[in-house]
């Protein structure tokens, strides 16, 4: 292409002509209206949520922490019938005897084993408990469940046909121990307070950005406009 004002061959990305001055139409990449627009509206809606959500945090006050698993001794749990009917099915049981049942959940090409199930003593009858595969100890917390997916099904009738004594007295639950309960307390007053700042000012930049683009897209037509000759 060639300038209009002198005649000068100019490249399809220049902005003015080398030699004349004269400007050619073509918006310089840093006025571009749409430069950064993207990245300052993102900046705007993620501030804004993070704001707000810590506001509602902050007027609503922090939520309730949660209870700590109940201990509970080889009595009590013999007297539960059904799981669904506990205020809370998250326990820690001390098994005064252990069975490995030698059966595994594994994963992966590598077949690795991810977690195990034991046998627990618990007064004349027996728990079928799920453990991470590394599990050491006699201290057991997790959550009674009634397992009925074909895997639990599954193993549940190797146990039987292994373990024939054990089975006539299983109870009617298991115990799944893979992970404890998440008992972490809720992020504190000051806490959820910076994170509010933050959003108000990632809010801001946002705007700012915005509001600095519109003015260079304004002023980029005329950037290096002169006088023809």
């Amino acid at each position: 292409m060639r300038c209009l004002n002198c005649s000068t061959v100019v490249a399809d990305t220049d902005t003015r002509c080398m030699t004349c001055g004269m400007s050619t139409g073509i918006r310089p990449a840093s006025a571009n209206p749409l430069a950064g627009k993207g990245g300052a509206i993102s900046a705007v809606l993620i501030g804004g949520l993070i704001a707000f959500g810590s506001t509602v945090r902050l007027v609503n006050g922090a939520p309730e922490p949660p209870t700590p698993p109940k201990r509970m001794k080889a009595d009590e749990l013999l007297k539960v019938k059904d799981v669904g009917s506990l205020p809370d099915p998250w326990i820690v049981y001390d098994a005064s005897k252990i069975i490995e049942t030698r059966l595994h959940v594994v994963t992966g090409v590598g077949k690795t084993p991810t977690s195990r199930f034991l046998l627990l003593q618990v007064g004349d009858s027996w728990l079928i408990t799920e453990v991470a595969s590394g599990f050491q100890g006699a201290r057991f917390e997790g959550r009674l469940e009634e397992w009925n997916d074909e895997l639990h099904k599954d193993l549940m009738s190797r146990v039987r046909r292994t373990f024939a004594t054990q089975a006539k007295n299983l109870l009617p639950f298991q115990l799944n121990a893979e992970y404890n309960k998440d008992v972490s307390p809720p992020a504190s007053d000051a806490t959820v307070g910076i994170m509010g700042i933050g959003g108000l000012l990632l809010c801001l930049f946002g705007v700012a950005s915005a509001l600095k683009g519109k003015e260079r897209s304004a002023g980029g037509d005329d950037l290096w406009n002169v006088t023809p000759r």
